[in-house]
């Protein structure tokens, strides 16, 4: 986590503790601190696993400022099952769903022009594709179900009576609820939900302690309602969502877009693919009301949850570890299976689009796989020359080649000595396309990997 006076980024998520099948059950959560010009929700990084017997939430909130400033609260139908998990889930997410492109083999190109070594300097020549590379109190009308200490965070679930009620007493608790978000917290009381308010406890003020948490409950909800993050956002909001489930998920009410392998280019002077222009491009064709699925492929649970720490809850009886973690909460969703599809989404949502819910639906499209070649590239040099050992005029160097007396082919060579230690023209046992291969390898091929081209 990062260290200042401000809130930079606000985490916060939205579901509704109840099957949709049964009713419209939605709420949303939104974090807030003192106002300031620099309190602003500039990016949420989450992750929502949908199964017909189970609902689950990580939020990772990224906060900076004085940790005391901090509350989150989350409208839900219902008591739900509150814990925390730890930032390396959100670590092999990462690494387990980011999108690669890897090159496609080079064009074969003709045999270099062979030179005379003239300095010790450069032996074994020059490749010029390499270079280019390199360049209160409560009132009656509060009721309090319950209260817990979660990790570093006090959760409490509660339902309120009116919207006053409950601004009095997160004002009275220490909670700042922006004056914009108020008609929202009126609308789902109204709409009989109840609410978890979560704050740091005190003296667990360490930026390092703001690890994620996690919300679950019974049924299926998949709805991510986004009115109340609205508030305190800037002209757009980036969304960055893990979908687990069964199969692949995308939205039901945004517009839904990917990069087609077919249209991705590697460029070798840059080394690196068009895969972030491209999506740019697609958020831009839809003005933001778009949600680019980036990959779609299935994940290992013990990928995933094995050996990830387990949370705490203190009560009055004392302080334990939780029996609900992270690995629990993915065999209750998804019992008897290894593995499930991890479907990740990014979107830069304008702010006016934080007005409507975000619902989710199974998709009909395929596996978006995490590695992909490009099939076409852009910018690539062959190597113009090579330089041999000219007998009379490339001086005598110290060191010692593999080869033998004459220099060792090395990374762009195109020729070798002969066996006599003479002029040798001969060309080298490698073809052209072998050749070019190598060097391509030894300037980065390999392990080539799609420079994103957006601000995340």
């Amino acid at each position: 986590m990062f260290k200042s006076h401000r809130l930079i980024a606000a985490l916060a998520l939205t579901l509704a503790a109840g099957v949709v099948a049964e009713r419209d059950a939605r709420a949303c959560g939104g974090c807030f601190v003192p106002p300031g010009p620099s309190t602003q929700v500039t990016a949420h990084r989450m992750a929502f696993a949908v199964s017909a017997k189970r609902t689950v939430l990580w939020d990772q909130i990224q906060y900076v400022g004085d940790p005391t400033d901090f509350g989150w609260v989350l409208p839900i139908r219902g008591k739900v099952d509150v814990g925390v998990s730890s930032d390396e889930l959100f670590d092999r997410l990462e690494s387990a769903t980011a999108p690669q492109v890897t090159a496609p083999p080079p064009p074969t190109c003709p045999p270099p022009d062979k030179r005379c070594r003239t300095s010790c300097a450069e032996r074994g020549g020059a490749f010029d594709g390499a270079d280019a590379a390199s360049s209160a109190s409560d009132t009656g009308s509060v009721d309090v179900w319950s209260t817990d200490v979660v990790g570093p965070y006090e959760a409490t679930q509660l339902s309120a009576s009116d919207g006053t009620a409950l601004r009095n007493w997160l004002t009275d608790h220490a909670y700042v609820l922006p004056p914009a978000i108020g008609p929202v917290i009126d609308k789902y009381i109204a709409e009989g939900f109840g609410f978890l308010v979560i704050k740091l406890v005190p003296n667990k003020t360490s930026a390092d302690r703001m690890v994620p948490i996690r919300i679950g409950f019974d049924g299926s909800s998949p709805t991510l309602p986004l009115r109340m993050i609205a508030a305190g956002t800037g002209a757009k909001v980036g969304i960055k969502l893990f979908v687990l489930g069964d199969g692949r998920w995308e939205a039901k009410n945004f517009a839904n877009e990917e990069v087609k392998t077919a249209d991705l280019v590697w460029d070798w002077q840059a080394m690196a693919s068009n895969l972030g222009p491209l999506e740019i491009g697609l958020i831009e064709k839809h003005k933001g009301n778009v949600f680019v699925t980036e990959t779609s492929d299935d994940v290992t649970k013990s990928t995933l949850v094995s050996g990830l720490p387990p949370g705490t809850v203190t009560t009055e009886a004392g302080t334990t570890f939780s029996t609900i973690t992270d690995a629990t909460e993915l065999d209750t969703a998804f019992p008897a299976k290894p593995a499930m599809r991890v479907t990740r989404l990014f979107a830069e949502l304008p702010s006016a689009a934080l007005a409507t819910d975000l619902d989710l639906q199974a998709s009909l499209g395929g596996v978006v796989p995490r590695t992909r070649q490009a099939p076409k590239s852009v910018n690539f040099r062959c190597q113009e020359f090579v330089e041999i050992d000219c007998p009379g005029i490339s001086p005598e160097c110290g060191g010692a080649w593999d080869g033998g007396t004459g220099p060792s082919p090395g990374p762009g060579a195109g020729a070798e000595p002969s066996s006599s230690g003479e002029f040798g023209c001969a060309a080298s046992s490698s073809s052209p396309a072998t050749m070019t291969w190598a060097l391509a390898t030894i300037a980065g091929l390999a392990i080539a990997s799609a420079v994103r081209r957006k601000s995340r």
